[in-house]
């Protein structure tokens, strides 16, 4: 098991461990035990820092810098080289876990109603080609990595989209929202375009589609708004 297969990633008081890495319960209690003196100062984990946690060793790897607002979000790629990180400041950015570097997706079209597009959920896809945040103002947003271009907005949600993930297949996205609904979404004409942009041009693709809708989460969303 190499180094990127036992980190945790500690921000926010937001939680995720690398692909193939050790239980997260484990990285959670070492990371909520050590992190505040690891940085030596008031506020260790709510600074706006990823913190990349050894969790054999039990200590910092890494320390990334650049969002301007809480991070509320986090997602490794399989490969474990990537992490993509949301944030209040409404960017997403894209982290290269060997040297540090970051692509920053800024949001620039806010909803004229909802205008506050602080970044709530984030999902990079399994290929690791496309990357969906999830928003304050009910918008999902899609990036091509390789490109760093908005690709897709999806709006159907009525209040703010708190979860996202891809299928398997990456011809699909749910997303949830604190309007107490899941939506699947077909996003099978993304990866088509980017797989054969030539061909798929010259048909007349529509917009990706929101197919299902799952009801049932009964909880009111006001108690979690900020």
């Amino acid at each position: 098991m190499n180094l990127l297969e036992r980190q945790v990633t500690c921000t926010s008081g937001v939680f995720v461990s690398a692909p193939m890495g050790n239980i997260l319960r484990q990285a959670l209690k070492i990371a909520r035990s050590e992190c505040v003196k690891a940085r030596g100062s008031p506020g260790s984990c709510t600074d706006q820092a990823l913190q990349i946690w050894d969790i054999a060793r039990k200590r910092i790897r890494n320390i990334f810098d650049g969002h301007k607002q809480e991070i509320y979000s986090l997602d490794f790629s399989l490969d474990g080289r990537v992490l993509v990180s949301g944030s209040g400041d409404e960017t997403t950015r894209i982290w290269d876990m060997v040297d540090g570097s970051s692509k920053v997706f800024t949001i620039n079209d806010p909803d004229p109603v909802n205008n506050d597009a602080g970044v709530l959920s984030v999902a990079i896809s399994p290929s690791g080609q496309l990357v969906a945040a999830g928003s304050y103002d009910t918008v999902v947003r899609i990036w091509d990595v390789e490109t760093g271009m908005l690709i897709e907005r999806l709006r159907g949600h009525r209040d703010s989209v708190y979860s996202i993930a891809f299928a398997p297949d990456e011809k699909g996205l749910i997303s949830g929202s604190l309007d107490k609904t899941l939506k699947y979404w077909d996003i099978s004409s993304l990866v088509a375009k980017r797989k054969d942009p030539v061909t798929s041009a010259k048909k007349d693709d529509k917009d990706s589609q929101c197919t299902t809708n799952f009801l049932g989460h009964t909880v009111s969303s006001r108690r979690f708004r900020r």
